[in-house]
């Protein structure tokens, strides 16, 4: 935990503005259980928004709903753009 607080830390104490935007692309949900599909952009005052599609799963209990797992990856490239190997 504290190597991840160590990477976020310049960004909540420095001149950076983080903005972070999400786009719900898809959800599905029961009682104890959602899955959310979204795109992520994610921007600093020095750097623009690259997006990235996430999922997030989150299950239900006592104290609401928690987040169990946290993943993303680059959007794929346009249809017809070669990406170099």
């Amino acid at each position: 935990m504290e190597g991840i607080r160590s990477v976020w830390k310049p960004l909540f104490q420095g001149d950076i503005t983080l903005e972070i935007e999400i786009r719900h692309l898809h959800w599905i949900e029961t009682a104890d259980l959602a899955i959310h599909l979204v795109e992520e952009k994610v921007s600093t005052s020095a750097q623009p928004a690259a997006p990235v599609y996430a999922s997030n799963i989150y299950r239900k209990g006592a104290q609401g709903r928690r987040r169990l797992m946290h993943q993303n990856s680059p959007t794929p490239p346009p249809p017809g753009l070669h990406v170099p190997d």
